[in-house]
């Protein structure tokens, strides 16, 4: 199991001296609508990192709509490629698709036309990221931060109609406790799932809270997921709770057998 670390850029270098073994980045930090030259002493900032940013996160910004009437198609289409492209280049893997303020449905219109534009983003997504060997996975949100795709369920419902193989699924253990969402161990998981976010209650860091990360790590490894896991969470001292939060992890996750074992 690989552990990494939601974070920005600027604190990039903590991550390192911890022993975090990737970072997560927001897609922000890849400047998609900035021309290359102003993208190149970033580029050289991120290469000179000896963790890599193999996931990134916060894929379309707020104000570049995906659902309905003012989606501007010519924008989108340019800040993807390049997004997706960027994150190619310094070894990305994955991109995360939450983006709640840009997939929110405005209040009056049809979910049915904003499913399909849905289907349409991904399936555009899907052709780039093809292209570029990157994973795109759609993040189910709990119904306070966006109100649609709110469970695991709707997330892979969706993941299956896209039906390609770079549109794929991921959990977040703070949007399951919000939803009061029972974590599900089923095989179109164990199929899908190629990403999972982790904190704790009040989306503190882990091991802060209440999170039964037994039960979760016990679901994880039902379903054979061996990938990534990364925090995402409020920090309110970095360089003193990372590390707890590393070694909460790593004794919780090698230390739960799987179900059935003993």
């Amino acid at each position: 199991m690989k552990f990494g670390c939601c974070i920005s850029l600027e604190q990039a270098y903590i991550a390192e001296t911890i022993g975090f073994d990737y970072l997560e980045l927001p897609v922000r930090n890849l400047m998609p609508e900035a021309k290359e030259r102003n993208f190149n002493p970033v580029l050289l900032k991120i290469s000179s990192l000896k963790i890599v940013p193999e996931v990134f996160n916060l894929f379309i910004p707020p104000d570049l709509k995906i659902v309905g009437d003012t989606v501007d198609e010519i924008r989108l289409d340019y800040y993807i490629k390049n997004a997706i492209r960027r994150a190619s280049v310094i070894g990305g893997k994955i991109i995360v698709f939450g983006s709640g303020g840009a997939r929110q449905v405005p209040e009056n219109f049809s979910r049915e036309i904003a499913w399909d534009q849905l289907k349409l983003f991904l399936k555009k997504v899907r052709q780039i990221a093809r292209h570029y060997g990157i994973i795109i996975a759609v993040e189910p949100l709990n119904s306070q931060e966006c109100n649609i795709l709110n469970s695991v369920e709707e997330a892979w419902k969706l993941v299956k109609e896209v039906g390609e193989p770079e549109i794929k699924l991921m959990i977040d253990l703070y949007h399951l406790q919000q939803g009061g969402e029972t974590f599900s161990r089923t095989e179109y998981l164990k199929s899908h799932l190629v990403h999972v976010h982790v904190a704790d209650s009040g989306r503190s860091y882990p091991g802060s809270g209440s999170y039964d990360y037994n039960s979760f790590f016990r679901d994880l490894k039902t379903l054979s997921y061996e990938q990534r896991i990364s925090v995402e969470c409020h920090w309110d001292n970095l360089e003193q709770e990372a590390p707890r939060a590393l070694r909460f992890l790593k004794k919780k996750w090698y230390g739960v057998e799987q179900a059935g074992e003993k």
